[in-house]
Formats: C-alpha cells, structure tokens, sequence
C-alpha cells in the first residue's frame, strides 16, 4: 500500500505543471524535491476541495433560494401567511382581533411561529425590534384578558396591542413583496422607492383610522354596557 501511495503521488507530480520557480532543476537537492512536492500536492488538494465546495454551495444555494429567500425563510414566510386572512376576517367580522375565538387562536400561532422564526434569518437590526415587538404584543394582547383588575382597559390594551401585531406583520410583508416580486424586476427598486414609501405610508394611514374607530367602538359598548346595568338590576 505504501509503494502504491508513492507511485500514484510521483505520477500526480510529473503530470503537475512545475515552473522553475518551483522546483530548482540545476541543483537537485532531493529533501528540497520532497518539500515542494507535499507543498504541491497539498495545493492542488486543497483547490479541489474548494472548488467542489464552491460547486455544491452553488448547487445548494439555486436549490433552495427563491426570490431571494433561503429555505428557513420560506419557512418563516409561510408559517406566516395565514395569519394576514385570519385577521382580515376577524376585523371584517368583529373589528377587532378576537382571541378568544378560533381564528384567533390560529391567528396566535401563526403570528408566533412567524415572529420567533424571524431571529435566524434576520439580517437587520430592524428585523429583532419588529420581532421583539411582535412577540411582546402578541403575549400582552392574548394574556391581558385572563388577568383581574384591568376593567373595561384591559379590553382597550386587547384591541390596540393586537392591531398593531396586524400591522408589524403587514409592513415587512408588503414591503419584502414590493421589493422582491418578480424575481428578478421587483416592482420596487430599494426600500427608497416611492411606491414602497406609499405602500408603508397607506399601510400606517390605515393603522391610526382602524385604531380609531376601534377606540370609538369600545366606549360605545362602554357606554351602552352602563346603561343597561341598572334597568337590569332594577328589572331583578
């Protein structure tokens, strides 16, 4: 097995290319030959390696990348998807995000698994604030209801921390679509571009109004709430 070694190492070597730089042909020292020749043979060694690195992290990348976006990230995308028509349905149906209903709770768990996959593939520090912040209000909204003493707040902190996940949720959302759809000639250029820029404006516009009319709609209730506690207590 030795001598086999030494054969195929000799053949590599006298089919290598060697300058004469190299190697010093006018005055053979065979020490100096052998070290050249490891150092040779280590070089090539290690150019082949890299180079079938490069090819399989290039074969890997046109595998999983899409629209620019690695196979975690299609994971963190999808998981969030559903939350975007479970809130649409519950602020169509109810105003408000319910989560004490079963859109809801679907609407916590897509909410959650999309804000915690965010931290892995995040490449800005904008993107652990909005996680963070998802995260806080998503736990303030779902948990606020369950603990005593709040009264008719706690039902405001409810509606307004659950909007605003809806709203970090859409703005990274309409903003990655902008920018990365069609792949290749997204419609928007950079995150400076005007349509994005209006996108996120209209997106914030919607944000204040919804809030708004929520806010309004609670004292409402609020108001008829009082109103018909003491016909009914006077009723008993």
């Amino acid at each position: 097995m030795p001598l086999f070694l030494a054969t195929q190492s000799v053949q590599v070597w006298m089919s290598m290319p060697m300058p004469p730089s190299i190697i010093n042909v006018a005055d053979p020292n065979p020490s100096q030959v052998i070290t050249d020749l490891i150092r040779m043979l280590s070089a090539a060694s290690i150019d082949s390696h890299e180079d079938r690195t490069n090819t399989l992290v290039l074969k890997d990348w046109k595998e999983t990348i899409m629209f620019g976006i690695s196979s975690l990230g299609w994971v963190h995308t999808l998981s969030s998807l559903p939350a975007i028509p479970l809130a649409i349905y519950m602020f169509a149906r109810y105003g408000r995000i319910v989560p004490r209903s079963r859109s809801g709770i679907f609407y916590f768990i897509s909410m959650l698994i999309g804000a915690i996959t965010v931290f892995p593939i995040a490449h800005q520090s904008v993107s652990y604030v909005i996680g963070t912040a998802t995260i806080l209000l998503l736990l303030t909204g779902y948990s606020i209801g369950r603990i005593g003493g709040f009264g008719r707040a706690g039902k405001y902190l409810e509606t307004i921390s659950l909007s605003l996940t809806a709203f970090l949720l859409m703005v990274p959302t309409v903003t990655e679509t902008l920018t990365r759809v069609p792949d290749g000639n997204p419609i928007a250029a950079d995150v400076k571009s005007p349509i994005l820029l209006g996108a996120q404006a209209a997106l914030f516009v919607i944000l204040i109004v919804g809030l708004t009319a929520q806010i309004i709609h609670l004292r409402r209730e609020g108001r008829v709430a009082l109103i018909e506690s003491p016909i009914e207590m006077s009723g008993e």
